[in-house]
């Protein structure tokens, strides 16, 4: 969370200029992202803790988060569809959040089956998706190709479960197969969003 809130900070510092874009509903957004970021390590927190009817509560709520997060966002893609005249954000961004809602299904599908193994793994593959943006920001404020934040979510879908897996007592076979199918998901999500949704959305602005 803290590398997050750093990344678009030292952005805003680098290239004051953005703050202009920096209207109600991206401050909102931002807000909505920071507060699933802490979500994630107070549920974390909670469950060593041994608060196990607070960890439910909280992830009962969190669908609203999630509806607030993916709505705002959404929302934002569409602003800068028009304002830049470029649909790839937009493509780029319905692919992210397909991705994460069907992560965060996941996740939620297991806990109601008694896989809570599995359930922590759907989730923290779901907010390294959340991460990549804040790469990004980093990458292009130190001068490093944008193109990072595309290898950021792959490289974070491999090496945060693997960690999370080895402070358990070791990375298992579940785990693996999460992560190729993680990683998998991500390349057919960019290859689809860029080499289709992204021409389909044009034509559409043309038309409209």
């Amino acid at each position: 969370m803290a590398f997050c809130v750093f990344a678009f900070a030292l952005k805003v510092v680098i290239e004051p200029e953005r703050l202009a874009r920096y209207n109600p509903m991206v401050m909102i957004h931002g807000l909505l992202m920071v507060g699933w970021l802490a979500l994630f390590s107070l549920q974390s927190w909670l469950m060593s803790d041994g608060a196990f009817a607070r960890h439910h509560l909280f992830g009962r709520l969190s669908i609203v988060l999630v509806v607030l997060m993916i709505w705002s966002s959404t929302l934002i893609a569409i602003q800068y569809t028009f304002d830049f005249q470029s649909t790839l954000l937009l493509s780029v961004n319905s692919m992210s959040w397909l991705r994460f809602a069907l992560l965060y299904g996941a996740a939620i599908v297991c806990v109601l089956k008694g896989y809570t193994g599995l359930h922590r793994r759907f989730i923290l593959l779901a907010t390294t998706i959340l991460v990549s943006p804040a790469v990004g920001r980093f990458a292009d404020a130190v001068n490093v190709s944008e193109v990072y934040e595309l290898f950021s979510g792959i490289a974070a879908s491999i090496i945060f479960p693997i960690i999370f897996d080895l402070g358990s007592g070791g990375i298992r076979r579940s785990t693996l197969l999460l992560i190729i199918g993680a990683v998998l998901l991500e390349i057919a999500a960019l290859v689809f969003a860029i080499g289709f949704l992204q021409n389909a959305l044009a034509q559409i602005m043309l038309a409209a």
